[in-house]
């Protein structure tokens, strides 16, 4: 397996650095495993063990067969390259097949498998291989056998071990299912062979080093002790007999060789004599030829075990098994055989410690096999026993709160184990109250879905009642403001333009003061569905509140919303019954456009507002697009009410008086106080240019205290003079009548500057008494009652009738200068004047004709018997200082003829 299947493996976990470590760890393991083949434990007498197989399965297991068998036949090269026997490098690789082919994937025990394999194929395979390749006999190759099946079955163990108690866990492998969770009872299978095979291994490899130290000091005193012994003897020949051997004897040869056979009777050791040349001149046992020569060290690996003692094997042949080369080796005694200059070799055969231990490992092995096999035994025993209940409670446990959830019946198992029983109990228990929790919490479920019904009802009707207007469903404030914004804050905003248009019910506030509130609300609501039906294509209506609605759509063409707009006012032509009176209502558009009248919401919304303000004062049905002059215009009015607001706190208001004049005398017999605004800047402003403003932000009330009290002042400051006491009449806003307690002030003022009651006389128009008048008759009433003159300004201009001046609790009635203008030459004219004049009489009011302009409307009133006349015919405003000296003059203004 190359590292680019590593990488296209789908199933390895962590991305990019999980495959990078997988690749290293597989990297890991294949080094493991040939430096485990090439450099095996090496024991004695041809026994050794191999890590090899290890970490074969540790890569198998967790990469796949592919990866196993790559690195096997890497660990077989490496084997047969260090000089290992040829069959172990097919063994090797036919483990890894075949627990690749029949372990599964990632769940089998990996030892059980191993021991099956070797069972069926591992050891008869090493076995035909010993026989028919190396031609071994038992007793070489079951030792062999033996020691193959512990060393594998032990790697087996020792890689499922490592594999699942710590390299799934830590997510490594590229395996389809990694477990990261232990079975018990692979735990207890695991932790009893461990705990069974690791001391026997542990034990042969300590008792093979010990057998082998015990076989080395035994065979070196067998050797040192014959030495002796033979060295002794020939210390007892005789010189002639020495002499002898020195130069050949053939007698003396034999004596030597004698002794030779008298030591080795026992076949237990091998006794050979060479002379300096290293010709043999004695010896005993097979291959041993009188006069060779013996070279003692070619062909054979010797090994110093201590002084003038080695270890004698024969090379490393391929055809030859380790085992094989120790059966035929031995301990060799190399020494000077005194007092003969030769030399003495006597080896002792290590095949009897050889066969003595492989003797010890069978009966070790047997025991090991029976022990194996009880443990085993009992093991299954105490896993039926334990285990049992166990697999048994984890059954019943599995998906346990689904199944009490959904009301199954849970079957328990019993043990007669205390632990276990009462375990099983504790289960029972804890699931008899999930069941009442479960129950409960449906009861509680059951409960909160109710509420949950409830509670998105509520926040529906909450949604509806914050973003939607109770009176006529249309979206409110709130949502025209998120909705507006939204438009602006798109992406595409400054290519998609919008249109804001501000709509406004014209004489709204009077119908619905008329009429009532009721039939306002239905004016309101007739509205909204005309604006719905009629509202330009796409767009979306809002109200505002009151009779204020809102019109967003998308685009921003102006002649298009003009055409739109047509069709919206043609609708309103209809007209709307209401209580079963028809109300004709009109009403007005004011347009801004985004982003071109502005680029945030806060603008868009006041340019529009300020647009249907200016389309309003032009009349009903009008629609009037935001512009420059517009902006100027409003910054005029917002100019003029800070203007206003100071002129009052700085005191740039005068006051001018205008003579009224007896019809019948001539003379002054009042006067009418009028503002004048001197600006320190802008110097004389008309009253025409503030008063409206003044009207329109409520600032009018203030105007009207003051002029109150400044003529109530002034008017007392010329009587205590000496001058003539006169009345002054005051112009009063109809908006005090709205405020409320006009008289209560009017007596406050009165009190603060002492001019008696009688001395003051308040102008009031004839729109005051539109609205509410029952309200604004209480108002007079409360007024002249304090001896204050009540006099209708402009009379016959507004909607007053003659009618009307039998229920108004007045004084005079003030002709408007239209009703004089060119009087004595219009018949019908005249015929209107003299009915007022004479019904007013009638009922005891005065008149006063205002705007006297020329002699011939003087004489017209004044043979009319007009009451008092007033104009600049007889004298323009005039400001304090002047008043007083034309009043001190005390010279009739009026001349008849």
């Amino acid at each position: 397996m190359n590292s680019g299947e590593l990488h296209r493996n789908p199933q390895v976990k962590g991305g990019g650095g999980g495959r990078k470590r997988n690749l290293l760890f597989f990297l890991a393991c294949l080094l493991l495993a040939v430096l485990g083949a090439a450099w095996e434990l090496q024991l004695v007498y041809g026994i050794s063990l191999s890590a090899a197989s290890l970490f074969l399965l540790t890569a198998l297991r967790l990469f796949g067969l592919w990866a196993g068998l790559a690195a096997g036949a890497a660990a077989g090269a490496a084997g047969l390259w260090f000089g290992g026997p040829v069959y172990e490098a097919g063994v090797l690789m036919l483990e890894v097949l075949f627990l690749g082919l029949f372990s599964g994937k990632g769940r089998a025990n990996l030892a059980r498998w191993d021991f099956v394999y070797w069972i069926a194929v591992g050891l008869p395979l090493t076995y035909w291989a010993g026989t028919v390749g190396y031609g071994a006999g038992d007793s070489l190759l079951v030792p062999i056998l033996m020691f193959s099946i512990t060393n594998g079955v032990f790697n087996a163990l020792a890689a499922d071990l490592l594999i699942r108690s710590a390299l799934y866990p830590a997510g490594i492998g590229a395996c389809r299912e990694p477990e990261g969770i232990l079975s018990l009872g692979q735990l207890f299978v695991h932790l009893t062979l461990g705990g069974l095979v690791l001391p026997y291994m542990l034990y042969m490899v300590v008792n093979s080093w010990s057998s082998y130290d015990a076989a080395v000091r035994s065979s070196r005193g067998l050797a040192v002790n014959t030495a002796n012994s033979l060295i002794q003897e020939l210390k007892q020949w005789e010189q002639e007999d020495l002499t002898g051997v020195r130069l050949m004897g053939v007698v003396q040869l034999g004596r030597l060789q004698d002794l030779v056979d008298k030591h080795t009777s026992e076949t237990l050791f091998q006794i050979i004599i060479t002379n300096p040349d290293g010709r043999i001149l004695a010896g005993n046992g097979d291959g041993v030829v009188s006069r060779q020569v013996f070279r003692w060290q070619a062909g054979h690996r010797t090994v110093p075990l201590g002084e003038r003692f080695f270890l004698r094997l024969s090379q490393p042949q391929s055809s030859r098994l380790p085992a094989q080369q120790w059966q035929e080796g031995g301990f060799m005694l190399v020494q000077q055989l005194e007092p003969l200059p030769f030399h003495l070799y006597i080896e002792v055969p290590t095949s009897a410690y050889q066969s003595q231990l492989f003797a010890e490992y069978k009966e070790q092995f047997r025991f090991l096999f029976l022990f194996v096999a009880c443990i085993t035994l009992v093991s299954v025993f105490l896993r039926r026993v334990l285990m049992r209940a166990v697999s048994q409670l984890t059954e019943a446990t599995t998906g346990l709160p689904r199944r009490l959830q959904e009301g199954q019946a849970v079957e328990w198992p019993s043990s007669r184990i205390s632990e276990f029983h009462h375990l099983i109990f504790n289960f029972r228990e804890m699931s008899h109250n999930l069941s009442r929790m479960f129950q409960e919490s449906q009861r509680i479920n059951a409960r909160l879905e109710e509420q949950a019904g409830q509670l998105r009802s509520s926040e529906e009707k909450l949604h509806r009642l914050a973003y939607y207007d109770a009176l006529t469903g249309l979206p409110n404030r709130l949502y025209f403001m998120s909705y507006l914004r939204e438009l602006m804050e798109r992406e595409d905003a400054a290519e998609r333009p919008a249109s804001v248009l501000f709509a406004d019910l014209n004489r709204f506030k009077q119908i619905n003061d008329t009429l009532g509130h009721a039939a306002g609300d239905e004016l309101l609501q007739v509205a909204a569905s005309r604006f719905v039906a009629h509202a330009p294509a796409g767009s979306r209506v809002f109200r505002l509140g009151g009779d204020e609605f809102v019109l967003v759509a998308e685009g921003a063409d102006e002649a298009l919303l003009r055409r739109q707009a047509e069709r919206l006012f043609a609708s309103f032509e209809e007209p709307v019954v209401l209580q079963g009176t028809p109300v004709y209502v009109t009403t007005s558009l004011g347009v801004s456009l985004f982003p071109r009248d502005g680029r945030d919401m806060d603008t868009i919304v006041r340019n529009a507002d300020m647009a249907m303000y200016h389309a309003k004062e032009q009349g009903g049905c009008r629609i009037r697009f935001f512009d420059d002059p517009l902006q100027e215009g409003a910054a005029e009015k917002l100019r003029m009410d800070t203007g206003i607001r100071e002129a009052l706190q700085q005191g740039q208001f005068r006051l001018h008086y205008q003579p009224k004049v007896c019809g019948a005398t001539g003379r002054i017999c009042g006067m009418e106080a009028l503002i004048r605004w001197q600006h320190p800047e802008l110097g004389a402003v008309p009253p025409d240019r503030f008063i409206p403003q003044a009207e329109e932000s409520g600032l009018i009330l203030e105007i009207d205290r003051w002029v109150l009290r400044e003529a109530c002042r002034q008017n007392k400051a010329w009587q205590d003079e000496g001058l003539p006491a006169l009345p002054v009449a005051v112009n009063i806003s109809a908006r005090h009548f709205e405020e409320g307690d006009l008289a209560g002030k009017l007596r406050s003022i009165l009190n603060e500057t002492g001019l008696e009651s009688r001395y003051i006389s308040l102008e009031l128009t004839e729109g005051v008494f539109i609205k509410n008048v029952d309200s604004v008759i209480g108002t007079i009433e409360q007024i002249k009652d304090l001896g204050v003159q009540i006099s209708i300004d402009d009379f016959g201009t507004g909607y007053s009738s003659l009618s009307q001046l039998l229920h108004l609790p007045i004084h005079h009635v003030k002709l408007d200068r239209s009703f004089i203008e060119n009087i004595e030459a219009d018949r019908k004219k005249g015929a209107v004047v003299r009915a007022i004049i004479e019904l007013a009489h009638s009922m005891r009011m005065r008149v006063v004709a205002e705007g006297i302009e020329t002699q011939g409307e003087v004489d017209f009133f004044v043979e009319q018997g007009c009451d008092e006349l007033q104009g600049y015919y007889f004298s323009r405003p005039l400001s304090v200082p002047d008043f007083a000296q034309l009043v001190a003059r005390g010279e009739p203004l009026m001349v008849r003829q």
